[in-house]
């Protein structure tokens, strides 16, 4: 189901119903049922797929549990990698196994080899949000192998799983925070309604007004042979606004929807816009996401410390991993890749020039209020940019655009 649809709302509705209805040793339970439903509304047979892998990712956290009670660390780094694994190759085969066997065979044909070389091509229906479950499922092991969850409940796993509020667009949620809100039970409260009811509303605004809104003027970059350069311009900053109202206005109807269950998830966006490098940028930007892959990848390989090639190669395949979770095409990865350039200069930026004159911890009104407008309005015209290589469907696209606006003829 679609947020932004008449199927959700009477769907949500009936659900909250029921929950407030049921005695509270219920709830959850119920909870896990509406997660189903909803997921079973799209496709049927994608259900039997999430449910089996949770299945098999819950067995395999079981394992980790038992060989560290025993003090088997070699049986939990095996059980770990197979979990990890697992959870990647599902997320690869149905997401990109598509991308591989285009590039493969573009590669061979370009080369002019033998056409038998050739993968065949396989039509593929991805299962709504598996990117969302691959990295929860990555969040729970590497939690229970790192020892901070130490949960045996295949009833709590499978409601932090399909909790449908948070299923299409997230937020990335963590499962600590989550199961102690679902462990201590909920409480009717007026308050929790109105909240919920009023962030839905501000959800739909942005999504239906705001982002539907300003679409015409962005689609343009979808023809850019049609336009000329101030014309894609406007569009070029009418799909920053475009894809902001959109990302931001799904994840309000998430937590509004989750609060009128009670649980409150993490907020998603903090006006990324208005931030004046491109670090806070991301820190302000789709923050579950951000959070995890700082936690789950970006820390692991060595974070913003060390050699500066390494650090610089660390931002980059970081964001382009970022790129491609995003979506499976090149012009993601390029976006990725761009970001994580950014960053990368960025955080050179910061180490070289900032911190040897104490400036890397300045608070914002220690700076002057002009140095602040254009600092933030660089940030925006270079996200925007970058917000090209995701609005085409191809390279080639981004790259017509990008000849036109900066007059590349």
């Amino acid at each position: 189901m679609i947020f932004n649809t008449w199927s959700y709302a009477v769907f949500l509705i009936l659900s909250v119903l029921i929950y407030w209805a049921l005695p509270q040793r219920w709830r959850n339970i119920w909870l896990i049922i509406a997660g189903i439903i909803f997921y079973t509304y799209q496709v049927p047979a994608h259900t039997i797929l999430i449910l089996g892998i949770s299945i098999l990712i819950y067995l395999i956290s079981l394992g980790m549990l038992w060989a560290m009670d025993e003090g088997n660390l070699q049986r939990k780094k095996l059980f770990f990698t197979i979990g990890i694994l697992l959870s990647v190759l599902v997320l690869g085969y149905y997401k990109y196994w598509k991308m591989i066997v285009a590039t493969w065979n573009s590669f061979i044909d370009q080369l002019a080899l033998e056409r038998s070389l050739m993968l065949p091509e396989v039509y593929i229906l991805v299962p709504l949000a598996i990117s969302f479950f691959t990295f929860e499922y990555i969040h729970y092991l590497t939690d229970v192998y790192q020892g901070k969850i130490k949960n045996r409940s295949f009833k709590s796993f499978l409601l932090f799983i399909v909790f449908f509020p948070t299923l299409v667009a997230g937020p990335i949620k963590r499962f600590e925070p989550f199961n102690e809100q679902a462990k201590k039970g909920m409480r009717f409260s007026i308050e929790n309604l109105s909240y919920g009811g009023y962030r839905i509303m501000v959800g739909l605004a942005k999504k239906m007004i705001l982002a539907d809104g300003v679409s015409p003027w962005a689609d343009r970059l979808m023809s850019p042979e049609r336009w000329d350069p101030l014309m894609l311009w406007f569009a070029v900053f009418a799909y920053s606004f475009k894809i902001y109202f959109d990302f931001s206005g799904y994840s309000d109807i998430a937590i509004g929807s989750a609060r009128l269950f009670g649980f409150k998830i993490p907020e998603n966006f903090n006006w990324p816009y208005l931030q004046r490098n491109i670090s806070k940028f991301w820190n302000h930007w789709h923050i579950s996401l951000s959070s995890w892959i700082r936690d789950y990848i970006f820390i692991p390989l060595g974070g913003s410390r060390g050699n500066p090639v390494k650090v610089f190669l660390t931002f980059m395949l970081v964001m382009a991993i970022s790129g491609l979770w995003h979506g499976a095409a090149w012009n993601f990865v390029v976006w990725g890749l761009y970001h994580g350039f950014g960053l990368a200069v960025y955080n050179v930026y910061r180490r070289v020039v900032l911190k040897p004159r104490g400036k890397d911890k300045r608070e914002d009104h220690e700076i002057s209020w002009i140095s602040r407008i254009v600092a933030t309005l660089f940030t925006f015209l270079f996200v925007s940019v970058g917000w090209v290589l995701f609005a085409v469907t191809s390279l080639g696209e981004a790259i017509e655009v990008y000849r036109k606006i900066f007059f590349l003829y």
